[in-house]
């Protein structure tokens, strides 16, 4: 909450300076500060520049690098797992395979009963302000992989 509060009186400084340079080369021998036009042009600068910002922020902190499933790296990297997921689950690599072959391919899994199995996948930075672990879940109704989908 703090950072939000920060980030909005920076952006206002930033708009108000901004607005008082262009203001006063524009009306050169008046203060902008008592000009009209510069307050109502401030306060819908202000949010509007804050929300900007903001959308830019979140586009470039949810952003990752996607990569090819790699066996190796999957299992020595828990905690990025999230990488390889849509490649696992858009090329249909899991699709078919039983339930000891999907051992093989991924690992134990973290929870597994008769017809589901469960693999830790990591915080994928996708989600805004992340707080919960990703899972990957395939289902395996006949002993096969039938289904396979990322809970949140």
């Amino acid at each position: 909450m703090g950072l939000l509060v920060l980030s909005l009186l920076v952006t206002a400084v930033l708009v108000f300076a901004g607005l008082f340079l262009l203001f006063g080369k524009y009306a050169s021998g008046k203060n902008p500060l008592r000009n009209l036009y510069y307050w109502i042009t401030a306060i819908v600068a202000i949010p509007c520049f804050y929300t900007g910002f903001l959308l830019i922020w979140f586009l470039v902190s949810s952003s990752y690098e996607r990569k090819a499933f790699d066996k190796e790296n999957w299992a020595q990297n828990r905690d990025s797992r999230y990488v390889y997921v849509e490649d696992l689950i858009d090329g249909e690599k899991l699709i078919g395979l039983t339930g000891s072959k999907l051992k093989m391919m991924l690992g134990k899994a973290d929870y597994e009963d008769d017809s589901t199995m469960i693999f830790y996948i990591g915080y994928s930075p996708r989600h805004f302000l992340n707080m919960d672990p990703d899972w990957l879940e395939t289902n395996l109704p006949e002993g096969k992989v039938s289904n396979v989908y990322v809970r949140e």
